[in-house]
């Protein structure tokens, strides 16, 4: 069995490189493109808004929807997290309807809003990318509440699993790196679309062609489909969480 490396030294260590250079020009402001915001990005633990930066200028080069991320620090668990999301996104775009995107934590900060909290009603769909909806055995390296909600066998990660009793119609999609040393392995919900991309880690995902692809696809078969969900009566009132 190949065994799997947190820290190779290559494309891991490469990506992990290229994460602190978007991190340093994008640490604090929100980050919006100058039209109608759709599609909002929810970076990772020890991340920032600007290692969506490449995906964000693909998405609105290729597919014309405005997009928008935030920063936040470690430590706040995914609850909080999710009521943050709810208020960035009902700044930005109150009528929805949107789609989430996230990488490691922020794909589980996506499910839980848009499925328990503050969004439902207003999401499209959403998608994770190397989420750990199993936890992570390294969770030690997470301060605050956010360590203990992605522990192995926390209630809370059972909960996302297994998501809501009513889909209600809405999309997901989770894609895990094989090679993800970061969280455990296999890491998909009970529900959506599952893809497993070979030959990358948990940071390299962020950054990989094939990962972009499918980020991109799926939201143009969304918006561009016979059933596009980009229309005003798509989007109900906002539940409370």
């Amino acid at each position: 069995m190949k065994r799997r490396v947190w820290f190779d030294g290559g494309g891991e260590a490469a990506a992990m490189l290229r994460q602190t250079s978007y991190i340093l020009q994008d640490l604090r402001k929100p980050l919006r493109s100058g039209r109608e915001v759709r599609v909002i990005l929810l970076h990772g633990l020890y991340a920032a808004a600007g290692v969506f930066r490449p995906l964000r200028e693909r998405i609105e080069r290729e597919l014309g929807l405005g997009t928008a991320s935030f920063s936040y620090a470690v430590g706040p668990g995914i609850r909080a997290l999710s009521e943050r999301t709810t208020g960035f996104v009902r700044e930005l775009s109150p009528g929805g309807p949107v789609f989430l995107v996230g990488h490691s934590v922020g794909g589980l900060v996506a499910c839980h809003a848009a499925y328990f909290g503050g969004l439902r009603g207003c999401v499209a769909g959403t998608i994770s990318l190397a989420s750990p909806f199993l936890g992570s055995r390294r969770s030690w390296l997470a301060p605050g509440p956010i360590g203990r909600d992605i522990r192995i066998g926390a209630p809370l990660l059972s909960e996302l699993k297994r998501g809501p009793l009513a889909a209600e119609g809405l999309r997901h999609v989770s894609v895990i790196a094989k090679e993800d040393a970061l969280i455990e392995s296999d890491a998909f919900p009970d529900f959506g679309e599952r893809i497993a991309l070979e030959g990358i880690g948990h940071n390299q995902i962020l950054f990989d062609e094939r990962a972009q692809d499918i980020v991109a696809e799926r939201l143009r078969r969304w918006t561009e489909g016979p059933e596009s969900p980009l229309s005003p009566s798509t989007c109900r009132e906002t539940a409370t969480p």
